[in-house]
């Protein structure tokens, strides 16, 4: 085996067996390498045959970023926002999920960047988890979870009157 073509030169290891062997570089683009098989016999007779190969950059996953965590109040509109994520190549798809808590709130957009539910009204603190997942145009993905904080409703102090006297709770 040896290369006839492409960039760097590489180390055939094993060059004169049946099988042989490489490594490649980490590349920033494709790159064809042409390699030149030639096998002799006991005769002396010999023969030869090419092949190309390319070699693509490796993929680095994606890189999820699902937002510091939130604190919200009952009806409020929140926001999840996955803009911040990235990626070598181009993300093709983002995807929220809530993953924990209760109760389950309805997500509006919950297949682009940025989602948002409406905070329910709740009579103690709730924690609600979701996930990110960003999918690259390698299909490799990534996830990265964010937690929002549902504030209880604040109810008015209520005074117990017997007759025109408030008495304690």
């Amino acid at each position: 085996w040896e290369q006839t073509g492409g960039s760097p030169n590489l180390t055939i290891s094993n060059s004169n067996g049946e099988v042989a062997s490489l490594t490649t570089p980490e590349l920033q683009n494709p790159e064809l390498f042409t390699f030149k098989l030639t096998v002799t016999d006991a005769d002396a007779q010999s023969s030869f045959d090419t092949m190309t190969v390319t070699v693509n950059p490796i993929n680095e996953l994606p890189f999820a970023k699902a937002g510091a965590d939130q604190f919200a109040r009952s009806d409020e509109t929140v926001v999840l926002n996955g803009t911040a994520s990235s990626d070598d190549g181009e993300i093709v798809a983002w995807q929220w999920l809530q993953v924990d808590g209760s109760p389950v709130v309805s997500l509006t957009g919950a297949s682009s960047a940025t989602a948002s539910f409406t905070a329910p009204s709740l009579f103690a603190p709730v924690d609600l988890v979701f996930r990110l997942t960003v999918t690259d145009d390698e299909g490799a993905e990534d996830d990265d979870l964010i937690t929002v904080t549902i504030e209880a409703i604040e109810l008015p102090d209520l005074i117990f009157m017997d007759g025109f006297e408030p008495v304690e709770p």
